[in-house]
C-alpha cells in the first residue's frame, strides 16, 4: 500500500511515522477478519507506539549529525541498525498474538524490513532537506537540496 505525507517544509513527527509503518506493516483491511477488528487496531496501535521511539531516535540522531558534521549530509543513510531493532520489536509484540504466526515467517519479516527500511531512508532524506533549508550558506546542504530539487 502506498501512501504519501504531505509536508509544509518542515518534518513529520515520530508519531506520523510510527502510524504510517504499523498501517503498512499491519494491513488492518485486508487481512482481518471482522471478529477481530477492535483486537487488530489495539495490535496495530501497539506496533506505533513501539516504532515510535525508534523513529524519535532515529530523528535525533540524524539532526545531531547534521549539526555536528556539515558533511554528514553529503553521506549514506546509516538505517540498518534501526531496522533490525524496529524489525525485532514488531516480532516480540506479535508474540503470544494472533499474528504472531504471520510475523513468524521470513519472507513476512522481509517485507517488514523493506517498509521500514523504505520508511526511514525517507526520514533522513526530509530531515537533510530540512537542515538545508535552515542553513542555505552550507554548500553542503546547497548540494543535496539542488541534487534533489534542481536548484541552488
Amino acid at each position: 500500500m502506498t501512501q504519501i505525507l504531505i509536508t509544509n517544509n518542515g518534518v513529520h513527527s515520530p508519531e506520523k511515522w510510527a502510524m504510517m509503518s504499523a498501517q503498512n506493516i499491519f494491513n488492518i483491511q485486508s487481512t482481518v477478519q471482522e471478529d477481530k477488528l477492535i483486537e487488530a487496531q489495539k495490535f496495530q496501535i501497539l506496533l506505533a507506539e513501539q516504532l515510535q521511539t525508534h523513529y524519535n531516535d532515529a530523528q535525533i540522531e540524524e539532526r545531531t549529525a547534521l549539526t555536528n558534521d556539515a558533511e554528514h549530509v553529503l553521506k549514506a543513510f546509516a538505517v540498518s541498525s534501526y531496522v533490525e531493532k524496529m524489525l525485532q520489536a514488531v516480532i516480540s509484540i506479535a508474540k503470544g498474538t494472533l499474528w504472531e504466526a504471520h510475523f513468524a515467517i521470513t519472507s513476512v519479516q522481509n517485507a517488514v524490513r523493506e517498509v521500514l527500511q523504505d520508511h526511514l531512508f525517507t526520514v533522513h532524506h526530509i530531515e537533510r532537506l530540512s537542515h538545508a533549508d535552515k542553513n542555505p550558506t552550507c554548500p553542503h546542504a546547497t548540494q543535496y537540496k539542488a541534487f534533489f530539487h534542481h536548484s541552488s
